[in-house]
């Protein structure tokens, strides 16, 4: 798949009703061939920022994960890179874009307050922002792939 194949891919599962961190890990999860019982299900608690908490957005979260699935390791294994380069990398990029990867601070609403709640609902924030979000998570995600050697466009 190119890259607008996975963020498609991506959008699409939001659009069948997957919650933002559980539509990018799905997409990337789909890239590596990883089908799971587990996938989505492992990173539910992750969404509208953790638990709907409002912290780290569940796109970036959702990112972090499916890169995890990469690029994590199974074993302690010592080296030069850390275990986290891969989220650090994506973090920093992320960050390039964006003036935050908290969930409240890119929505301007606090998802926890019932009234700033009902403001993300009828602004239809979903549709206007955090779908840009899944995009823009699963997007940047597939770049580090391919520029770290791990995918290959049409593999």
């Amino acid at each position: 798949m190119n890259r607008e194949e996975v963020i498609a891919q991506a959008i699409g599962y939001a659009d069948q009703g997957f919650l933002c961190v559980e539509s990018v890990l799905k997409a990337l999860a789909d890239l590596k061939g990883v089908d799971s019982e587990y996938i989505p299900g492992i990173a539910s608690g992750m969404a509208a920022g953790v638990a709907r908490t409002s912290q780290i957005c569940g796109a970036v979260s959702g990112a972090i994960l499916g890169l995890g699935l990469w690029f994590g390791r199974s074993m302690p294994v010592t080296g030069e890179r850390r275990p986290y380069w891969y989220s650090r990398l994506f973090i920093d990029r992320w960050l390039a874009l964006h003036p935050s990867s908290n969930c409240t601070e890119l929505l301007g609403v606090d998802l926890d307050d019932p009234e700033e709640y009902h403001v993300f609902g009828s602004e239809n924030m979903w549709e206007n922002k955090c779908k840009w979000y899944i995009r823009e998570a699963t997007g940047l995600a597939y770049d580090i792939l391919v520029e770290e050697g791990s995918y290959s466009v049409g593999a």
